[in-house]
Protein backbone atom coordinates (compact mmCIF):
# COMPACT_ATOMS: atom_id res chain seq x y z
CA UNK A 1 0.00 0.00 0.00
CA UNK A 2 2.84 2.39 0.82
CA UNK A 3 4.28 2.05 -2.72
CA UNK A 4 0.86 2.81 -4.27
CA UNK A 5 0.55 5.93 -2.13
CA UNK A 6 4.03 7.12 -3.09
CA UNK A 7 3.32 6.43 -6.77
CA UNK A 8 0.08 8.38 -6.54
CA UNK A 9 1.79 11.37 -4.93
CA UNK A 10 4.53 11.28 -7.56
CA UNK A 11 2.00 11.23 -10.40
CA UNK A 12 0.11 14.15 -8.88
CA UNK A 13 3.30 16.16 -8.35
CA UNK A 14 4.35 15.56 -11.97
CA UNK A 15 0.95 16.65 -13.22
CA UNK A 16 1.02 19.75 -11.03
CA UNK A 17 4.47 20.65 -12.34
CA UNK A 18 3.32 20.34 -15.96
CA UNK A 19 0.20 22.43 -15.37
CA UNK A 20 2.19 25.11 -13.53
CA UNK A 21 4.57 25.37 -16.51
CA UNK A 22 1.62 25.88 -18.88
CA UNK A 23 0.17 28.49 -16.56
CA UNK A 24 3.41 30.40 -15.99
CA UNK A 25 4.33 30.40 -19.67
CA UNK A 26 1.37 32.68 -20.29
CA UNK A 27 1.75 34.77 -17.14
CA UNK A 28 2.56 37.98 -19.01
CA UNK A 29 -0.71 37.78 -20.92
CA UNK A 30 -2.63 36.99 -17.75
CA UNK A 31 -1.36 39.92 -15.70
CA UNK A 32 -3.24 42.48 -17.77
CA UNK A 33 -6.38 40.34 -17.78
CA UNK A 34 -6.24 39.74 -14.04
CA UNK A 35 -5.92 43.45 -13.39
CA UNK A 36 -8.96 44.16 -15.52
CA UNK A 37 -10.93 41.36 -13.85
CA UNK A 38 -10.08 42.65 -10.39
CA UNK A 39 -11.16 46.17 -11.33
CA UNK A 40 -14.52 44.81 -12.42
CA UNK A 41 -14.76 42.62 -9.29
CA UNK A 42 -15.55 39.57 -11.40
CA UNK A 43 -12.98 37.37 -9.69
CA UNK A 44 -15.30 36.96 -6.72
CA UNK A 45 -17.29 33.74 -6.88
CA UNK A 46 -20.95 34.68 -7.31
CA UNK A 47 -23.79 33.13 -5.34
CA UNK A 48 -25.86 33.05 -8.52
CA UNK A 49 -25.27 33.64 -12.19
CA UNK A 50 -27.62 35.71 -14.31
CA UNK A 51 -30.14 34.22 -16.74
CA UNK A 52 -28.03 35.46 -19.62
CA UNK A 53 -24.93 33.71 -18.35
CA UNK A 54 -26.78 30.49 -17.54
CA UNK A 55 -27.85 30.20 -21.18
CA UNK A 56 -24.22 29.72 -22.17
CA UNK A 57 -22.69 26.35 -22.94
CA UNK A 58 -19.41 24.48 -22.47
CA UNK A 59 -16.47 26.86 -21.91
CA UNK A 60 -18.66 29.87 -21.19
CA UNK A 61 -20.64 27.88 -18.66
CA UNK A 62 -17.41 26.76 -16.98
CA UNK A 63 -16.32 30.40 -16.69
CA UNK A 64 -19.72 31.44 -15.36
CA UNK A 65 -19.65 28.79 -12.65
CA UNK A 66 -16.19 30.03 -11.71
CA UNK A 67 -17.66 33.53 -11.31
CA UNK A 68 -15.73 35.11 -14.17
CA UNK A 69 -16.51 37.54 -16.95
CA UNK A 70 -18.16 36.25 -20.11
CA UNK A 71 -15.77 38.46 -22.10
CA UNK A 72 -12.76 36.17 -22.26
CA UNK A 73 -10.24 34.79 -24.70
CA UNK A 74 -8.67 31.37 -25.16
CA UNK A 75 -5.79 32.51 -22.93
CA UNK A 76 -8.24 33.53 -20.22
CA UNK A 77 -9.88 30.14 -20.35
CA UNK A 78 -6.52 28.36 -20.17
CA UNK A 79 -5.56 30.36 -17.10
CA UNK A 80 -8.81 29.62 -15.29
CA UNK A 81 -8.91 25.95 -16.27
CA UNK A 82 -5.31 25.36 -15.18
CA UNK A 83 -6.04 27.08 -11.89
CA UNK A 84 -9.08 24.85 -11.46
CA UNK A 85 -7.13 21.64 -12.06
CA UNK A 86 -4.28 22.79 -9.83
CA UNK A 87 -6.84 23.21 -7.04
CA UNK A 88 -8.27 19.74 -7.71
CA UNK A 89 -4.85 18.03 -7.80
CA UNK A 90 -3.63 19.87 -4.71
CA UNK A 91 -6.77 18.82 -2.84
CA UNK A 92 -6.27 15.22 -3.99
CA UNK A 93 -2.64 15.21 -2.85
CA UNK A 94 -3.66 16.56 0.55
CA UNK A 95 -6.37 13.93 0.81
CA UNK A 96 -3.93 11.10 0.08
CA UNK A 97 -1.55 12.52 2.70
CA UNK A 98 -4.23 12.86 5.37
CA UNK A 99 -6.28 9.77 4.47
CA UNK A 100 -3.87 7.30 2.79
CA UNK A 101 -6.42 4.49 2.81
CA UNK A 102 -8.58 6.46 0.42
CA UNK A 103 -6.31 5.59 -2.51
CA UNK A 104 -7.22 1.92 -2.08
CA UNK A 105 -10.80 2.49 -0.95
CA UNK A 106 -12.25 5.80 -2.18
CA UNK A 107 -15.47 5.11 -0.28
CA UNK A 108 -13.52 5.47 2.97
CA UNK A 109 -13.05 9.18 2.29
CA UNK A 110 -15.32 11.61 4.17
CA UNK A 111 -18.46 12.48 2.20
CA UNK A 112 -17.47 16.15 1.99
CA UNK A 113 -14.18 15.26 0.28
CA UNK A 114 -15.44 12.43 -1.88
CA UNK A 115 -18.22 14.29 -3.65
CA UNK A 116 -17.74 18.01 -3.14
CA UNK A 117 -15.89 18.67 -6.40
CA UNK A 118 -18.82 17.32 -8.44
CA UNK A 119 -20.87 20.33 -7.44
CA UNK A 120 -18.48 22.51 -9.47
CA UNK A 121 -20.15 21.03 -12.56
CA UNK A 122 -23.73 21.58 -11.43
CA UNK A 123 -26.21 24.39 -11.91
CA UNK A 124 -25.95 27.03 -9.14
CA UNK A 125 -29.50 26.18 -8.03
CA UNK A 126 -28.36 22.68 -7.03
CA UNK A 127 -25.55 24.22 -5.03
CA UNK A 128 -27.97 26.64 -3.39
CA UNK A 129 -30.66 24.13 -2.43
CA UNK A 130 -28.86 20.79 -2.09
CA UNK A 131 -25.10 20.99 -1.60
CA UNK A 132 -25.01 21.60 2.17
CA UNK A 133 -27.59 18.90 2.88
CA UNK A 134 -25.68 16.41 0.73
CA UNK A 135 -22.30 17.17 2.29
CA UNK A 136 -23.87 16.91 5.76
CA UNK A 137 -25.08 13.43 4.88
CA UNK A 138 -28.77 14.13 4.22
CA UNK A 139 -28.72 12.60 0.74
CA UNK A 140 -32.44 11.97 0.22
CA UNK A 141 -33.34 15.40 1.57
CA UNK A 142 -30.81 17.09 -0.71
CA UNK A 143 -32.29 15.40 -3.79
CA UNK A 144 -35.83 16.29 -2.74
CA UNK A 145 -34.86 19.94 -2.20
CA UNK A 146 -33.66 20.43 -5.78
CA UNK A 147 -36.62 18.70 -7.41
CA UNK A 148 -38.99 20.58 -5.13
CA UNK A 149 -37.45 23.85 -6.34
CA UNK A 150 -37.84 22.75 -9.97
CA UNK A 151 -41.53 22.19 -9.28
CA UNK A 152 -41.81 25.61 -7.61
CA UNK A 153 -40.12 27.40 -10.52
CA UNK A 154 -42.39 25.77 -13.10
CA UNK A 155 -45.47 26.31 -10.90
CA UNK A 156 -44.78 30.03 -10.51
CA UNK A 157 -44.29 30.51 -14.24
CA UNK A 158 -47.41 28.52 -15.09
CA UNK A 159 -49.53 30.35 -12.52
CA UNK A 160 -48.37 33.72 -13.86
CA UNK A 161 -49.05 32.78 -17.47
CA UNK A 162 -52.15 30.57 -17.25
CA UNK A 163 -53.65 31.72 -13.96
CA UNK A 164 -54.00 28.12 -12.80
CA UNK A 165 -52.56 26.23 -9.83
CA UNK A 166 -51.16 22.82 -10.76
CA UNK A 167 -48.49 20.59 -9.25
CA UNK A 168 -46.16 17.73 -10.07
CA UNK A 169 -46.81 15.57 -13.13
CA UNK A 170 -49.97 17.42 -14.21
CA UNK A 171 -48.12 20.72 -13.97
CA UNK A 172 -45.23 19.53 -16.12
CA UNK A 173 -47.48 18.00 -18.77
CA UNK A 174 -49.39 21.27 -19.10
CA UNK A 175 -46.46 23.69 -18.78
CA UNK A 176 -44.40 21.89 -21.43
CA UNK A 177 -47.42 20.84 -23.51
CA UNK A 178 -46.94 20.37 -27.23
CA UNK A 179 -49.62 22.94 -28.10
CA UNK A 180 -48.80 26.53 -27.04
CA UNK A 181 -46.61 25.50 -24.07
CA UNK A 182 -46.11 28.01 -21.28
CA UNK A 183 -42.44 27.00 -21.17
CA UNK A 184 -40.87 26.61 -24.61
CA UNK A 185 -37.50 24.89 -24.69
CA UNK A 186 -37.17 25.35 -28.46
CA UNK A 187 -38.66 27.57 -31.14
CA UNK A 188 -40.95 24.66 -32.18
CA UNK A 189 -40.26 25.42 -35.83
CA UNK A 190 -39.65 21.87 -37.00
CA UNK A 191 -39.94 18.20 -36.11
CA UNK A 192 -36.68 18.16 -34.18
CA UNK A 193 -37.75 21.13 -32.05
CA UNK A 194 -41.08 19.48 -31.31
CA UNK A 195 -39.38 16.20 -30.39
CA UNK A 196 -37.05 17.98 -27.96
CA UNK A 197 -39.98 19.81 -26.36
CA UNK A 198 -42.01 16.62 -26.05
CA UNK A 199 -39.08 14.61 -24.73
CA UNK A 200 -38.25 17.06 -21.96
CA UNK A 201 -41.96 17.34 -21.15
CA UNK A 202 -41.91 13.68 -20.14
CA UNK A 203 -38.53 13.95 -18.41
CA UNK A 204 -39.81 16.78 -16.21
CA UNK A 205 -43.05 14.91 -15.52
CA UNK A 206 -41.22 11.65 -14.84
CA UNK A 207 -38.86 13.35 -12.43
CA UNK A 208 -41.82 14.53 -10.37
CA UNK A 209 -43.43 11.07 -10.29
CA UNK A 210 -40.32 8.94 -9.82
CA UNK A 211 -38.04 11.21 -7.78
CA UNK A 212 -39.83 14.08 -6.03
CA UNK A 213 -43.10 12.38 -5.06
CA UNK A 214 -41.70 9.20 -3.44
CA UNK A 215 -39.40 11.27 -1.21
CA UNK A 216 -42.24 13.63 -0.31
CA UNK A 217 -44.57 10.83 0.83
CA UNK A 218 -42.30 8.06 2.12
CA UNK A 219 -39.05 7.66 4.02
CA UNK A 220 -36.63 6.64 1.27
CA UNK A 221 -32.90 6.05 1.60
CA UNK A 222 -30.72 7.05 -1.34
CA UNK A 223 -27.06 6.11 -1.65
CA UNK A 224 -24.45 8.81 -2.16
CA UNK A 225 -23.73 7.61 -5.71
CA UNK A 226 -27.40 7.60 -6.68
CA UNK A 227 -27.84 10.97 -4.99
CA UNK A 228 -25.11 12.50 -7.17
CA UNK A 229 -26.70 10.96 -10.28
CA UNK A 230 -30.08 12.48 -9.39
CA UNK A 231 -28.58 15.87 -8.61
CA UNK A 232 -26.92 15.91 -12.03
CA UNK A 233 -30.37 15.29 -13.50
CA UNK A 234 -31.76 18.16 -11.42
CA UNK A 235 -28.89 20.32 -12.68
CA UNK A 236 -29.83 19.50 -16.29
CA UNK A 237 -33.47 20.42 -15.65
CA UNK A 238 -32.48 23.72 -14.03
CA UNK A 239 -30.31 24.42 -17.07
CA UNK A 240 -33.21 23.69 -19.43
CA UNK A 241 -35.45 26.08 -17.52
CA UNK A 242 -32.80 28.77 -17.83
CA UNK A 243 -32.50 28.08 -21.56
CA UNK A 244 -36.26 28.40 -22.19
CA UNK A 245 -36.96 30.66 -25.16
CA UNK A 246 -40.02 32.31 -23.61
Amino acid sequence: MEKKILDAKKAIDESLEEIQIIKLSNLTIYKEKLSRWKDRTVLKIKDKISDNESKSFNDKKFMSHRGLSMDFTEQDYMFESTTYYIDILTSLRDEITNHPNSILNPMSMPTSKRWEHYFELMNPKVIEFSKKQFIDGYISESVFSSFKEINVMVKNKYRTSAGLELDGKDLMMKAFGSEAPVIKLTDLDNITDNNIQEGYRFIFAGAMVAIRNPKAHDKITISEERGIHLLFLASLLFDKLNEAVN
